[in-house]
């Protein structure tokens, strides 16, 4: 592995555990007293469905067009859709 492509993979994996840790943390502050477990069954539910759904996505619209280019593009799509609903969501106060 290259120098470059070594420092690439160290970034994923610290980014990586940075965003699990805060997503986790903001379902805890979102979920309703006493359903925290169904909001972590729903968590884990979301990212099954997504490691196959971009992939998916990815392929089917390559294939369809003869594009990789229309592949990304449906993968910046899907990003901006979820970018859309993450800005629906809104912390409860603190009492």
């Amino acid at each position: 592995m290259t120098k470059s492509g070594s420092l690439a993979w160290r970034w994923r994996s610290a980014s990586s555990s940075v965003r699990q840790a805060a997503s986790r943390s903001l379902a805890v502050r979102l979920a309703p007293e006493g359903e925290v477990g169904k909001v972590f069954g729903l968590y884990a539910l979301t990212g099954r469905a997504v490691t196959f759904i971009g992939p998916t996505m990815f392929g089917v619209v390559t294939q369809a067009t003869h594009s990789q280019r229309f592949g990304l593009a449906s993968i910046l799509l899907l990003l901006i859709l979820g970018l859309g609903l993450l800005t629906k969501v809104r912390e409860p106060a603190k009492a």
